[in-house]
């Protein structure tokens, strides 16, 4: 069994009051606009059930699984979003502020045999690449 966990982060369009903070609370953005985009992002009843809310409505909904088509929404500033730190640090016309309360974080596994196929071991490496990656980012 392989493990990777890191931190998640609420994306703000540059430029938005809250994206030059080092941590958000994520109970203060219940009322904030969200894109529901639970093919690509943490699913807003997700945020609602850990924050016992009812909020975290969404503005629009994105379907599918295309980050770079998520992010431009988010930078357009038709809403918020929320994802793991590691690649939403890296997309384009966003601030990706780690959220500190609740303390959440997405987990990533793989399950394999005793005895690990090569692509098995090949992806175990690159989990634990991108843990000591978002370690040193965080």
């Amino acid at each position: 069994l392989a493990t990777a966990e890191q931190p998640l982060a609420v994306l703000f369009p540059r430029g938005h009051p809250l994206a030059g903070r080092r941590t958000v609370r994520l109970t203060d953005l219940t009322q904030a606009q969200w894109i529901d985009a639970s093919d690509t992002a943490i699913p807003l009843e997700r945020l609602r059930a850990v924050c016992r809310t009812d909020g975290f409505r969404p503005r629009i909904r994105h379907r599918g699984t295309d980050l770079h088509g998520l992010a431009a929404l988010a930078a357009a500033g038709l809403g918020l979003t929320a994802l793991p730190l590691s690649p939403a640090a890296t997309l384009p016309g966003l601030t990706a502020v780690p959220v500190d309360e609740p303390r959440l974080v997405h987990r990533t596994e793989l399950v394999h045999a005793v005895h690990p196929t090569a692509t098995a071991r090949q992806l175990a490496g690159l989990l634990v690449d991108e843990e000591a990656a978002g370690d040193e980012v965080g």
